[in-house]
């Protein structure tokens, strides 16, 4: 967390202190070594006019209790404005890494352009209005 480059002044110690906070509740791994970072919904927002998903990678894969057993080394962080968008800012990015192939795809990408291609692809099929 302390990596990421936020759009607006925040704490990162907050930041960190929030989103421990929701893990202890229940692990957000997904399978695939992926884990859905985000702070509690009953929490003051750290962001005030801004949404931002940061992905980054851990040298070490660690346990974070997936429950496919796999361990974690693809971050995503989640931070929305409000409340409401963050449910759904999480529903979409869990819509994204449940599309077959993604989570794997991610994990491979070599560089933020080639994630942010990746993004733009698969909501492309995912999510475009039907015609």
């Amino acid at each position: 967390i302390a990596q990421v480059r936020f759009p607006e002044p925040v704490s990162v110690d907050l930041v960190v202190e929030n989103v421990l906070e929701r893990e202890r509740l229940c692990s957000t791994a997904l399978s695939d070594g992926a884990a859905l970072l985000h702070t509690p919904r009953w929490r003051p927002r750290v962001l005030r006019a801004h949404d931002l998903i940061a992905i980054g990678r851990v040298r070490t894969p660690m346990d974070f209790g997936a429950l496919d057993g796999r361990l974690t080394d693809t971050l995503i962080l989640l931070l929305a404005r409000s409340e409401r968008i963050q449910l759904a800012l999480l529903a979409k990015v869990g819509r994204l890494c449940r599309e077959p192939g993604f989570l794997p795809a991610l994990h491979d990408a070599g560089s933020g352009d080639e994630v942010i291609g990746l993004i733009r692809l698969t909501e492309g099929r995912l999510f475009a209005p039907a015609h």
